[in-house]
């Protein structure tokens, strides 16, 4: 039974109760104008408050998802195109982009398989998912790195501006 029909349930008793305690009878057909508007207000506040409870549920199920996507971009280090804390301006290498995050995942593994002794980064854009490869401060050594990582298994990868960091951490080969 929905929760509406478990309040209007309720209405209807709690009046037939008390019309019973009075001495007036308790058959549905017969109850008084007074006990049939009870049960309509009843009715009103029961809709009301599933309404309402619907809200708020939509409303944490929705915190939950947000917390759900926060926390795979925490565990997966996924970064954003925009200056940030310790970055300067310079180029990154390319390898796709996507709107499916775990298409982005997927390619991250094989970059990273593939592409040892560089760092590879997931960066979102909205609302595209972009995996990145590098921290290079100028052109040039974003274009050396383009022509050893489209040897490797990327023929599409191409050099881009973006805010990369300014020690970033090594990786071992």
């Amino acid at each position: 039974m929905s929760l509406t029909g478990m309040y209007l349930l309720m209405a209807i008793c709690v009046t037939c109760f008390a019309q019973m305690a009075a001495g007036q009878t308790s058959a549905p057909d017969t109850l008084s104008r007074t006990a049939r508007s009870t049960i309509g207000i009843s009715a009103t506040v029961a809709r009301d408050t599933l309404m309402a409870d619907s809200l708020r549920l939509r409303a944490d199920s929705s915190a939950v998802r947000n917390d759900t996507v926060a926390a795979k971009k925490d565990t997966l280090e996924i970064l954003t195109s925009n200056p940030g804390y310790n970055t300067i301006p310079g180029y990154r290498v390319q390898l796709m982009s996507t709107q499916n995050l775990s298409e982005a995942i997927g390619a991250k593994a094989e970059a990273d398989s593939l592409l040892q002794g560089y760092n590879i980064y997931i960066v979102y854009d909205s609302p595209y998912y972009k995996v990145r490869v590098g921290d290079f401060r100028a052109r040039y050594e974003a274009n050396q790195a383009v022509a050893a990582i489209t040897d490797r298994g990327f023929p599409n990868a191409w050099a881009v501006p973006d805010n990369v960091f300014r020690n970033p951490p090594r990786k071992s080969n």
